[in-house]
């Protein structure tokens, strides 16, 4: 039995399944929240941040039989990443494998997303590229990008680029 079903429905826990849903819900939109991560914490521009920072998405829950609609989101912050890693020793030794990982493979880190709906969050370790091979353009507006995709159950999410060829989306 998973730990939200043994909660009693209430403000932190408002349906039985939302760690499930909430599993689904960050594999849905992975990319648009690794992307949102990259955005947030400004990796294009300053690369360490990833070293001491984690995006914290705070998801109100919405009881929709649609998926697409369960979720929409309430509020974005830059935390520590002690926030995420000082709770729970295997999270924070899975982030550790993945960033010692990352960077033999030429890479600047794992960036930490945590995903939080109620009483019930996600962590979302994505391995990260030099910035110098990642070409997404540097967006301002990620908050209202995330905002928008989530909210209207958009599963196409495709980062801007502008190369020497013109502007390319994926």
């Amino acid at each position: 039995m998973s730990g939200a079903k043994q909660q009693a429905i209430g403000p932190a826990y408002p349906d039985e399944n939302l760690a499930k849903y909430l599993r689904k819900f960050t594999s849905t939109h992975s990319s648009l929240l690794g992307w949102a991560g990259f955005q947030a914490l400004q990796l294009k521009r300053l690369p360490a941040n990833i070293r001491q920072s984690a995006l914290l998405i705070e998801l109100s829950y919405n009881a929709h039989a649609e998926s697409l609609y369960r979720f929409s989101v309430a509020n974005t912050h830059i935390v520590s990443r002690t926030y995420v890693t000082s709770h729970d020793p295997l999270v924070a030794a899975d982030i550790s494998r993945r960033e010692e990982r990352c960077r033999r493979s030429g890479g600047i880190g794992t960036l930490v997303i945590l995903v939080q709906c109620g009483g019930i969050s996600q962590v979302m370790p994505v391995e990260v590229d030099p910035p110098s091979k990642i070409s997404w353009d540097s967006r301002d507006d990620w908050p209202e990008v995330l905002r928008h995709f989530v909210e209207s159950g958009r599963t196409d999410f495709k980062p801007i680029s502008t190369t020497a060829r013109g502007v390319v989306y994926g």
